[in-house]
């Protein structure tokens, strides 16, 4: 058994030292995906708050556009309102002065 044993003992140990060498880079290979994948993940969740400060800005700026048409048609129609009011009191005080030229009544002031 000696001789058996003294035939196979180098290739066992060549194995071995081969099984420790594989069982190494695999620990090494485990090592390395797992900090690519907390790297990925981190990025990943940067990004998708990257997105969402993006999306909350972009609602906002939504909602400053919407803000801004309302207002700008409200001026309008105080605008068209204060025109009518201005073309009303025009028309009123020409009836007036013509009111009162027709009565002889000549400069009202």
């Amino acid at each position: 058994m000696s001789s058996t044993h003294t035939h196979f003992a180098p290739t066992e140990r060549s194995l071995q030292n081969r099984v420790s060498r594989l069982e190494s880079e695999k620990d090494a290979l485990v090592s390395n995906f797992n900090d690519a994948l907390r790297r990925k993940d981190e990025e990943h969740a940067l990004t998708r708050i990257e997105m969402s400060a993006y999306k909350l800005e972009m609602q906002n700026a939504l909602n400053d556009i919407d803000s801004l048409k309302k207002e700008n048609d409200d001026l309008k129609a105080r605008i068209a309102a204060y025109a009518a009011s201005l073309e009303a009191a025009c028309v009123g005080k020409g009836e007036i002065e013509e009111r009162m030229h027709s009565l002889g009544i000549v400069g009202g002031r």
